[in-house]
C-alpha cells in the first residue's frame, strides 16, 4: 500500500488482479522479510522484500508498492511462478514461449547458470535445466532453505524440478546446496549447474512434494503408485524405516494415491518435519511425532516407517488436501480436508489453536463442523 505500516482492517492495495503467487515455504522465520507476486494484464508485479534480488526488479531496493517485475508485456506470458523461502528467496517461472526463468537469492548456485551470484533481474536458466532454448512445455518446483540467518551467514538453498520437454519427455534435475543429499544424484556434492535425480524414471512421475528446509526431504509419486523417497532423514521423514540420510532415492511407499504439505516449513532452523501419504485404506504418516503431529494417539518419535493417521474416513472418503500453521515453540497443527468436506486437525495445541482443552496436544484428528454464514 505504498507504506511499512501494519494494516489491523483489510484494505484495497491493487485492482483488476488476475492471480496472486505464493508458497508454503515463505511462511517460517523472518516472514516480514517476505515477498509477494500479482498478475495483471500487463505483466508480473512485486512488492516486499528484494535485499537478495528476489523481486526481479534490477536491483536490491525492498518496495512497499506493487513494482513491475520483469519484462513480460501480457499476463498471458506467465504460465507458473515457484515463490521460494523469505529472506533467501528466490523464483522460478515458466514462460508462454516455454522458457524457464530464475531471480533472487544464488549463494549455493541454486539458480543453476554455473554462478553462485544472486539474480536481481530474471535471467534465462531454460538451456542449463532443460537441455532447449526454449519450448517447455510445463515445470514442477519443489525447492526450499532454511530462512534463517545465523553471524553472518544465510543457511542454504535447493531446488529439484520436473521438467516437460517440447516431445513430451519429462527429465527430473536438481540444483544447488546438497550436503543432505536433497538433490537426488547420489553424493553430498553441492552444484551449481543442474544434475539427474538417480533411480527415479521421470516419465512417470506425476507430482513432486518436499519439505521446505535446508535439511529436507523429498518425494516423488509414479503414475504406478510407487512413492520414491530421499534426502535429509533424521527424523524419519523419508519413510525408509531408518533415520539415515538418503543420497539416492528409493521406493519408500506402493500403491500411493497422493501426497500432501508440499513446502511445509517451521521457523528457524528446524528440520523435525512429517511427511503424508494417501493409501486406498486411509491416511498414512511417518516422521517427528512429537506433541502427537502423525495422528497416531501417542508421541513416540520418530516414526520411521509410514503409520496409519487415526482419521475416521468412511469407505469411499479420502483426504483432498491437508496443511499445517506453525504456533509457539516450532509446534505444528495439521489440517486435512476431505472428498466430503469434513475438517479435521490434530498436533500442537499449546495456544488452543485447535481445542479449548487443558492439554496442549490433540493426539488424535479431531473433527469440526465449518460454519458458513
Amino acid at each position: 500500500d505504498g507504506t511499512t505500516t501494519a494494516i489491523p482492517t483489510p484494505k484495497l492495495v491493487a485492482q483488476n488482479v488476475i492471480d496472486v503467487y505464493d508458497n508454503p515455504t515463505q511462511g517460517s522465520c523472518d516472514i516480514n522479510q517476505n515477498r509477494l507476486f500479482i498478475l495483471k494484464s500487463d505483466g508480473l508485479y512485486a512488492t516486499g522484500y528484494n535485499v537478495n534480488g528476489q523481486l526481479g526488479v534490477g536491483d536490491t531496493n525492498n518496495r512497499s508498492s506493487f513494482t513491475k517485475s520483469g519484462t513480460w508485456t501480457s499476463a498471458s506470458q506467465i504460465v507458473k511462478l515457484y515463490p521460494i523461502g523469505c529472506n533467501v528467496g528466490f523464483n522460478f517461472l515458466l514462460d508462454s514461449n516455454g522458457k524457464i526463468w530464475f531471480c533472487g537469492y544464488n549463494v549455493d548456485g541454486v539458480c543453476g547458470d554455473g554462478t553462485t551470484a544472486n539474480k536481481t533481474s530474471w535471467v534465462d536458466v531454460t538451456n542449463a535445466w532443460a537441455g532447449v532454448t526454449s519450448g517447455v512445455q510445463d515445470i514442477q518446483v519443489v525447492a526450499g532453505g532454511s530462512n534463517y540467518m545465523e553471524t553472518t551467514a544465510f543457511y542454504h538453498t535447493w531446488a529439484v524440478m520436473l521438467i516437460t520437454l517440447p516431445n513430451g519427455t519429462k527429465i527430473l534435475k536438481s540444483c544447488g546446496y546438497n550436503d543432505y543429499g536433497s538433490l537426488g544424484d547420489g553424493t553430498t556434492t553441492t552444484r551449481t549447474t543442474p544434475v539427474t535425480v538417480l533411480s527415479v524414471t521421470a516419465n512417470n512421475v506425476i507430482k513432486l512434494r518436499a519439505n521446505g528446509n535446508q535439511c529436507s526431504s523429498i518425494h516423488a509419486l509414479c503414475s504406478n503408485g510407487d512413492l520414491y523417497g530421499w534426502g535429509h532423514n533424521s527424523y524419519g521423514n523419508v519413510g525408509d524405516g531408518t533415520t539415515t540420510n538418503r543420497t539416492t532415492p528409493t521406493i519408500v511407499a506402493a500403491e500411493v494415491k497422493d501426497i500432501f504439505l508440499n513446502g511445509q516449513s517451521s521457523p528457524g532452523n528446524n528440520d523435525r518435519y512429517q511427511t503424508f501419504i494417501m493409501k486406498s485404506d486411509g491416511l498414512y504418516g511417518c516422521g517427528w511425532n512429537d506433541f502427537g503431529y502423525l495422528g497416531l494417539g501417542h508421541t513416540t518419535s520418530p516414526i520411521t516407517s509410514f503409520a496409519k493417521v487415526l482419521l475416521p474416513l468412511d469407505n469411499d472418503e479420502i483426504v483432498d488436501t491437508m496443511g499445517c500453521y506453525t504456533t509457539e515453540n516450532n509446534g505444528y497443527t495439521l489440517v486435512a480436508i476431505t472428498s466430503k468436506r469434513r475438517m479435521f486437525a490434530w498436533g500442537y495445541n499449546g495456544k488452543n489453536g485447535i481445542t479449548s482443552s487443558s492439554t496442549i496436544s490433540c493426539l488424535v484428528p479431531i473433527q469440526f463442523k465449518i460454519q458458513e454464514d
